[in-house]
């Protein structure tokens, strides 16, 4: 488990540092990289990197102190909202609720619905992000239809204030 912290400003930018960190380090799709707010000294995000046991190859990290939290919430299990993760490629358009589940996230929570059965989809916007909570990597996801539902975190969010 490693971490990296280069400031990056919000969690679009980390998502962005997080990708291209996988592509220079040629890793595999197994890996986990968790995003981490850093609220010490001008607040922003860092990462956090989790390779499979049988994995070899460097990982990026850096000795900060935020690479340092980052790496310690996600060993723990406390926190961290995953970007890449085992089982997140197959995650792209309209999939079965249990498609999701295959993945490495083992647990749905429903806001404002009841709780998603076996033959209900997912409609991924191709943004799935679930966050480490308890444990589990829980993904929140909100009603979006008959039997149909959506990542509660939005691909593009408006940014706060953004019409003033």
């Amino acid at each position: 488990m490693t971490g990296v912290d280069r400031g990056s400003p919000d969690l679009a930018a980390a998502d962005h540092l997080a990708r291209d960190l996988v592509a220079e380090y040629a890793l595999p799709d197994t890996v986990t990289v968790c995003t981490h707010l850093i609220r010490t000294g001008t607040p922003h995000v860092a990462l956090s990197f989790e390779a499979p046991p049988d994995f070899t190859g460097p990982l990026p990290s850096d000795n900060s102190p935020g690479a340092e939290s980052a790496a310690t919430e996600h060993r723990s299990r406390r926190s961290g909202r995953a970007v890449l993760f085992p089982g997140s490629t197959h995650l792209t358009g309209t999939v079965p609720i249990a498609a999701v589940l295959a993945t490495a996230i083992n647990r749905l929570t429903v806001l404002g619905g009841t709780p998603a059965t076996g033959n209900a989809v997912l409609h991924t916007r191709d943004h799935v992000r679930p966050e480490w909570h308890e444990g589990h990597l829980t993904l929140t996801i909100t009603p979006a239809g008959d039997n149909t539902y959506a990542p509660f975190e939005v691909p593009n969010p408006t940014p706060c204030c953004a019409d003033h």
